[in-house]
């Protein structure tokens, strides 16, 4: 019974990155990621799936000028979810890395600039 219940969770996790579809976005602010995180994250801008990015690197996009919601993924972590405010010509810099929460539930949250 356990090696059917190991192999259900490998293909629900097999299956589930299958359904992303990449979108491009462009606009006259910019948006940067840097991931602190030993594993790779899925970026998403307003619930649209913008890309990954690998562990301990960076990706910019240009990004509409407006609010909008930025979303974090990885496997076995809680996602990081928040809006911001996108200003012409300013960038909005986020540095991802994991927390542990109460119940060693990991987290993915912002990293502290000071």
């Amino acid at each position: 019974m356990k090696k059917l219940h190991l192999f259900m969770f490998l293909i629900f996790f097999a299956c589930n990155g299958d359904d992303l579809k990449l979108i491009q976005i462009s606009g006259d602010s910019v948006l940067k990621i840097n991931n602190d995180i030993s594993s790779s994250v899925n970026i998403f801008f307003d619930n649209q799936f913008i890309g990954d990015i690998n562990s301990e690197e960076s990706k910019i996009w240009d990004a509409p000028s407006g609010n909008h919601t930025i979303k974090a993924t990885n496997l076995g972590s809680e996602a990081y979810n928040e809006s911001f405010n996108f200003v012409e010509g300013d960038t909005i810099e986020l540095t991802l890395y994991v927390s542990i929460k109460s119940g060693m539930v990991e987290q993915i949250v912002l990293k502290d600039k000071n």
